[in-house]
């Protein structure tokens, strides 16, 4: 066990970075790793050189609690304690310093072995990167700090903050990340079975999805998707909805806003906007697709091969378009769906440049 206090305390200028105290352990290369502070927190697997400079190989976990510009006599009531248990699996960080004030001013970086699992609760920001442990669960309470996510390998992932949530690089595993109030959810690449994404009033921006089954939220927030691999489910209050290249199936539903699809390969496509908000789908010009569309403004782009069939329910107050998109000598499976009340609907053929898609390479 081991208290972090301001014994041997490095003097340093006020801006600079002055040492609280500095913990090393030796852990199993498999274990859990459990934080609860009120301070910033920063969490990654040790480099190996720097590991064998500074405890010879003993040791593979460190704890350093640093600040920039608290004075000397304060530090002294952090009481932040670290402990190990008796197997040498498991490290608690916790703190019985409520002082908001105090430990926003504090660091704590973690250095941890690559394949622990992680349980943090923070009252700062929080910045995890390039772990591959089983299960990753983060809460973070505070609204105006970020929570940072770098390249991160898992079993499952459950994360749920009151401010930003930006995942860089990768994120792999099964993963529910919820964020509240006006915080958004930023991520270059999330790869994995199962998605859930959720935000009250903030957007959604995600470059490239891989998913078997992803379900997005938002209230009143938009929903921003580059590549989306997979079957993906988007629902909204008021907000919009655009995906660049969509290779799978799709539900979205939309109370109010617009909804731009760029279709690469689908399987099921349904789209409904139930109040203000109009409709785009980009399809590509070897398109083969059962559709049936409902609206009060309908233009399907001619060029697309749209062949009518006699409705079983015509309605006098939409137009509405039951056929066949493209050249097929048999029937296919697929299907497009879309409902507009108020809104209208365009149903074009993608450019041969856009097809490309050259503009919005995966990372």
């Amino acid at each position: 066990m081991g208290i972090l206090s301001t014994e041997g305390l490095r003097k340093t200028s006020t801006r600079q970075k002055q040492i609280v105290q500095e913990n090393s352990f030796r852990l199993k290369t498999h274990g859990k790793l459990d934080v609860d502070l009120f301070c910033n927190v920063e969490i990654h697997p040790p480099n190996p050189f720097e590991e064998m400079e500074r405890s010879d190989g003993e040791n593979n976990t460190f704890v350093e609690l640093s600040s920039t510009n608290i004075e000397t006599t304060e530090l002294k009531n952090l009481n932040f304690v670290s402990e190990a248990n008796h197997n040498n699996d498991e490290l608690y960080l916790t703190s019985s310093t409520d002082d908001t004030e105090l430990c926003e001013n504090v660091h704590c970086t973690i250095e941890t072995p690559l394949k622990f699992d992680i349980s943090v609760k923070v009252r700062g920001s929080c910045s995890i990167s390039n772990t591959e442990g089983g299960t990753l669960n983060v809460k973070s309470f505070l609204d105006d700090t970020p929570l940072t996510l770098h390249n991160i390998k898992s079993g499952d992932i459950d994360v749920m903050t009151a401010g930003d949530v930006v995942s860089s690089k990768l994120l792999q595993g099964n993963a529910s990340l919820q964020t509240q109030g006006m915080g958004c959810i930023t991520g270059d690449r999330l790869q994995g079975q199962r998605f859930k994404v959720t935000s009250d009033a903030g957007n959604i921006n995600i470059k490239t999805l891989y998913g078997t089954s992803s379900q997005f939220y938002s209230k009143q927030g938009s929903i921003t998707i580059g590549n989306c691999h997979g079957d993906c489910d988007c629902y909204l209050k008021n907000g919009n909805l655009k995906i660049d290249s969509l290779d799978g199936s799709l539900t979205a539903d939309v109370v109010s806003g617009n909804v731009e699809v760029q279709v690469t390969r689908h399987r099921n496509i349904d789209i409904q906007v139930l109040g203000k908000g109009d409709i785009t789908l980009k399809l590509p010009e070897d398109i083969v697709s059962n559709v049936g569309i409902s609206g009060s403004d309908v233009h399907i782009d001619k060029s697309l091969n749209y062949t009518p069939m006699n409705p079983a329910f015509p309605n006098t107050s939409l137009s509405e378009y039951i056929g066949v998109i493209g050249k097929s000598d048999g029937q296919t499976d697929n299907f497009i769906t879309i409902r507009s009340k108020s809104g209208a609907i365009n149903i074009e053929k993608q450019d041969w440049f856009s097809s490309l898609n050259l503009g919005k390479l995966e990372h």
